[in-house]
């Protein structure tokens, strides 16, 4: 999947039109079998650990199909490269479907307070400390570029004499500019806002703003806008702030370009935490950092019952505490095998790994205690120990190996 970002206040008719050649781009790619878009918006939630993007104007989604998943590691350089050379002011970010607990941006750093001007310098410090880091791919905020504005400057007094008040000028605005809801149309089970809207020729140049006309209740006619204004005024403002816990947070996301976004965040985290903040800001970390910390504190408040409930099993199980304690003693061994299989396969002890790490630890339970219950049947028997021992482990061997095979 590929996430097309413009800069913020984009039209998104000029979305539409780069995205749509990005997407006849990719369809000519070996290996591509089909490419779906959306404009303005994520997909439809298809999966469940994927979470739409939110509506804007400037973000375009593309879904590509290929036939073979080994494609992907060539295709991604291709679409990157076409990118950059004929929509260079786009920012894409393209990543492989996950099965699993995810987040679209796998580095996250917040930073809370009053002042949306003192967030943005925060966030804009630690996006270049991820640029300087080089292994960071989609870096951005969740506030996006401050857009320009145009604000009329009411006239109070002109605005009087024709009895025209601040809220007239307004809805003329929004019914010129963005379109004013005046019904619903049915069609089936469908419902259609009517929108009165100004036609495009007298909204598409900024300069026609000051001919607006206004109905003026004193003069029984409409009159052009600018007799009831003093001027316009252009400034940079943010289209979007983001609150969390009602405290506005603008959040610096990034993705990281290879290897695992654990190893990143703990680079840039020493720095990040080295930042002097202000009086009332605060820092905190989201992505996988906080999608793998929840996770691991809802796993690990059951542990403590979990193991003294398997404890009082293995006791009433045995009718002893020695044959308990040796089986509790196997568990640490099943980190050798874990340690093996991660540095073998080059994987990161993650949320995924520590779930296959405790099912190992399960099998290892069962398992001794399928030896150990032989191994006490057969000295019940008169065997010796050292020989009860040894027949007992050739004897389970095929049967304990047999179902670890089958589990994996």
């Amino acid at each position: 999947m590929v996430h097309f970002w413009l800069p913020e206040g984009t039209d998104i008719r000029k979305t539409t039109e780069d995205v749509s050649d990005l997407e006849k781009h990719i369809q000519r790619l070996d290996g591509v079998t089909g490419v779906t878009s959306f404009i303005g918006q994520g997909a439809p939630r298809f999966l469940l650990t994927y979470s739409p993007e939110k509506a804007y104007y400037s973000y375009g989604y593309l879904l590509i199909n290929i036939k073979d998943y080994h494609q992907i590691d060539k295709l991604i350089p291709k679409i990157e490269t076409y990118t950059n050379k004929h929509h260079i002011n786009a920012m894409i970010k393209q990543r492989k479907f996950i099965l699993g607990p995810s987040k679209e941006d796998t580095i996250e750093i917040r930073f809370s307070g009053a002042d949306p001007t003192v967030l943005r310098q925060l966030a804009n410090k630690v996006k270049k400390m991820m640029y300087a880091d080089g292994n960071v791919v989609g870096v951005k905020d969740d506030w996006r570029e401050r857009v320009k504005t145009v604000r009329p400057l009411y006239a109070e007094q002109q605005a009087r004499e024709l009895g025209i008040s601040k809220a007239d000028l307004d809805r003329v605005l929004e019914m010129t500019y963005n379109g004013f809801n005046v019904g619903m149309y049915r069609e089936y089970d469908k419902l259609l806002p009517i929108l009165a809207i100004a036609p495009q020729h007298e909204r598409q140049l900024i300069d026609s703003m000051k001919n607006i006309q206004i109905w003026s209740p004193v003069a029984q006619k409409s009159v052009p806008l600018r007799q009831v204004v003093s001027g316009f005024k252009t400034s940079w403002e943010d289209s979007a702030i983001q609150r969390r816990d009602r405290r506005p947070t603008i959040t610096a996301q990034g993705t990281q370009k290879s290897g695992n976004a654990s190893v990143i965040f703990e680079r840039l985290r020493p720095k990040v935490e080295a930042m002097k903040l202000p009086p009332g800001y605060i820092l905190s970390f989201g992505g996988e950092y906080e999608k793998s910390v929840d996770a691991q504190k809802a796993l690990f408040s059951n542990i403590p019952i979990v193991i003294i409930l398997m404890t009082l099993v293995l006791v009433m199980l045995f009718n002893a505490l020695r044959q308990p304690l040796i089986i509790v003693l196997t568990v640490p061994l099943a980190v050798i095998g874990v340690t093996i299989g991660l540095l073998v396969t080059g994987q990161s002890f993650g949320f995924m790994a520590l779930l296959g790490f405790l099912s190992l630890i399960g099998m290892l339970i069962k398992n001794s205690i399928v030896l150990i219950d032989q191994i006490d049947l057969e000295v019940t028997e008169g065997k010796p120990i050292f020989e009860a021992i040894l027949h007992s482990s050739m004897s389970r061997l095929r049967p304990v190996s047999m179902a670890a095979v089958t589990t994996v």
